[in-house]
């Protein structure tokens, strides 16, 4: 329980504060615990980081591998429902991306986010076998992957906040090629507006 709670405070503050900028007493502040309280739980504040990230990986790693075989089935409409269902949880993750970056400094935590990326992608094999480069299947995925923290950046830009419905049609539009394993000049060409 003492554990949970402050790893609920580290993370809020975390995102509220940033890495760097939080400290063992603004968690065990927000926590209502004492220092000594978090060393019995914590070693230091990138465990609060990392014990986030392997509670929910299992998560992770189940919805990646639904959308692989989404992908196999193939077509918008499996497609759009993977992504309704799982945007929420996905979005409320990876809003963590900016906490990781600024956490990267540390070479630690750096080769462990590269770890977390490439257990991810290993969820998705079936993606992986229709790109010749593989390399390019790799980018395509980490380009999709922090999307959802770009865009869980809108909601706080004046005029740049969206319908969930609409994001989600869009998201789904821009996946569809971008993990096909096309490339822009097999995908098929969006018709233009015919000027008057």
């Amino acid at each position: 329980m003492t554990r949970q709670i402050l790893m609920e405070s580290g993370l809020k503050l975390f995102r509220t504060k940033g890495f760097s900028a939080t400290t063992i007493d603004d968690i065990v502040r927000d926590a209502g615990v004492t220092r000594a309280t978090f060393y019995l739980h914590y070693q230091d504040k990138r465990g609060v980081l990392f014990e986030y990230s392997d509670q929910e990986f299992s998560r992770i790693e189940a919805a990646l591998t639904e959308l692989d075989d989404v992908l196999e089935i193939g077509g918008r409409e499996p497609l759009h429902a993977w992504v309704s269902e799982h945007y929420d949880f996905l979005l409320e993750y990876f809003n963590l991306v900016p906490v990781w970056e600024e956490s990267f400094r540390d070479a630690d935590t750096a080769r462990a986010a590269g770890v977390y990326l490439d257990r991810m992608y290993c969820q998705l094999p079936a993606y992986q076998k229709r790109w010749e480069s593989s390399a390019a299947a790799k980018l395509r995925f980490a380009l999709l992957i922090f999307q959802f923290e770009r865009i869980s950046q809108l909601e706080v830009v004046p005029g740049w906040k969206f319908d969930r419905k609409l994001l989600i049609n869009v998201m789904v539009d821009l996946w569809l090629v971008a993990l096909s394993g096309e490339t822009a000049a097999d995908a098929p060409q969006p018709a233009r507006k015919q000027r008057p």
